[in-house]
């Protein structure tokens, strides 16, 4: 946890870790997941780095996606859903290649 807080330096590092934390016990409540720690580490570090950029540049990552159809529509969808009072708290949108992002790092 450390690394997030040192990599953190525009937000405050605890209230996004505490928020990004939430986001993952509901996704993984919701979607029966059981992340290794590894994965849980690389989500903590990715989305907490992820909501920094985005509030600095306001501008999410943008990149072409490819049709996948072994995609759960469902997952994503509560991927998505999940994220949404990260959104509002901090007035950013995610764009569609972040959340993406986001299930591969979780179902890879």
């Amino acid at each position: 946890m450390e690394s997030i807080i040192n990599h953190i330096s525009v937000l405050n590092p605890q209230r996004i870790l505490k928020e990004i934390e939430d986001v993952l016990n509901y996704l993984t409540n919701t979607l029966s997941l059981k992340p290794s720690r590894q994965v849980t580490l690389r989500f903590l570090i990715h989305c907490c780095c992820m909501v920094e950029r985005i509030v600095i540049n306001r501008k999410p990552l943008q990149m072409a996606l490819e049709n996948r159809l072994d995609l759960d529509a469902r997952a994503f969808s509560v991927i998505k859903s999940s994220f949404l009072p990260i959104e509002e708290a901090y007035a950013i949108r995610l764009s569609d290649a972040e959340y993406f992002y986001i299930y591969e790092l979780l179902y890879s």
